[in-house]
């Protein structure tokens, strides 16, 4: 299989990406949780507002690739109205389906399988499984850019 860096950008990261959604900081009293790729620089952090374990709202800030800037922005529109705890526990799932050890899950939205040719790039694997990795991760504080 050639591996094309062009099929890595699907049109709805491109999208993402240029014009990410929900990007910027988020009120203090928000829940925030981090992530980061040291080996590239990637950094974000995710904020969400709940009520009850519902996500009332999501936003994230911070610095990184066009892949993981996409995975984030794709990252709040899926989180928003949903319970945390839902996607907390698909959080591993959806990274042994990124790493390509598991096939796509049919109840999950379709806007994921926009990240599935970053299987064939084992390197940028870890920039699309950030925002589901920052799930597990709440951090105390605000949200102010990672530095």
């Amino acid at each position: 299989m050639t591996r094309n860096p062009t099929d890595l950008y699907h049109s709805l990261i491109r999208d993402q990406a240029c014009a990410p959604r929900n990007f910027g900081p988020a009120p203090p009293d928000w829940r925030v949780f981090h992530a980061e790729n040291p080996a590239c620089g990637d950094a974000f952090n995710l904020a969400l507002d709940l009520d009850g374990g519902r996500i009332r709202a999501a936003r994230f800030n911070g610095r990184g690739c066009a892949v993981s800037t996409a995975a984030f922005s794709v990252a709040t529109e899926l989180l928003t109205g949903e319970m945390l705890e839902d996607w907390q526990t698909r959080t591993e799932a959806i990274q042994r389906w990124l790493a390509g050890l598991t096939p796509f899950h049919p109840q999950w939205p379709d806007a994921l399988r926009a990240f599935e040719a970053v299987r064939q790039f084992p390197s940028r694997v870890h920039c699309a499984a950030l925002p589901w990795q920052a799930l597990l991760k709440p951090q105390p504080g605000h949200t102010e850019a990672p530095s």
